[in-house]
Formats: C-alpha cells, structure tokens, sequence
C-alpha cells in the first residue's frame, strides 16, 4: 500500500490517497503500526499518524514483541513510553523495553538522552 500511496501522493490523486490512506487507518495490527506511524509522520499524514500511536498504545503489550518495536528510534520510544496512554498492566514488559541493551544501533550517549526523559514512574519500575 505504501507505493500506491507514494504514487498517489506523486500525481496528486487525492481520491485515491484519501483511499490508500483509509485502508491503512483500518487496518492497523501490532506487526504494522510503527511502520505506518513513521510512515505517517514521515510524509505528513498526521491523522493516520495520530491513528497508529493510539492503536500502539492500545495494543502495547502485543507491539513490544514485534520486529518493527526493535527498529524504533529512541525519540520514537520515547513518545510511546511518555505517553499517559500508554496500556500496560505488567511492569516486566516495562521493564524488558526500558532494557536499551537490545537496541545495538544506538549509541550510549542517545540512550542517556532518551532515558532522561523518561518518565519518573518508568524509572521508579526499574
């Protein structure tokens, strides 16, 4: 979907972009709405964006364990761990995302950054 998106944003198809970007807002599922939020965010789609954050937060225990949590960027992973959102009810899944060990690409000085932002009550988790 995301190349006949491109495509209708190209040729400046607004029914058809109005139609890609429904599909995809209907069609959420914890292996797909990271990569359709910063897709969304990405190229401006800033319902469809909005749309994939409250369907994380909501299924959050499910999203965490998919490949596309792995790929996340710090500054992504802090706007879903500061969220008052955010549907957790076990702190181990808290705890195992707080584990920055697992995200090899990101350099000690990131992680730092990102978890001085961390909300206090993450922090007290841990």
């Amino acid at each position: 979907m995301d190349g006949i998106l491109d495509a209708a944003d190209l040729f400046q198809l607004p029914s058809l972009r109005n139609l890609c970007l429904w599909w995809l807002n209907n069609n959420f599922s914890s292996s797909n709405c990271l990569g359709t939020y910063v897709m969304a965010l990405l190229r401006s789609h800033l319902d469809l964006a909005e749309s994939a954050k409250l369907y994380a937060l909501n299924h959050f225990r499910e999203v965490c364990e998919s490949e596309e949590f792995l790929q996340l960027s710090p500054e992504h992973l802090y706007v879903f761990l500061s969220s008052p959102y955010l549907a957790c009810d076990n702190e181990g899944i808290l705890m195992k995302v707080c584990d920055f060990s697992t995200y090899m690409h990101v350099s000690l000085s990131m992680e730092r950054n990102v978890l001085m932002h961390v909300p206090i009550w993450i922090c007290l988790i841990i």
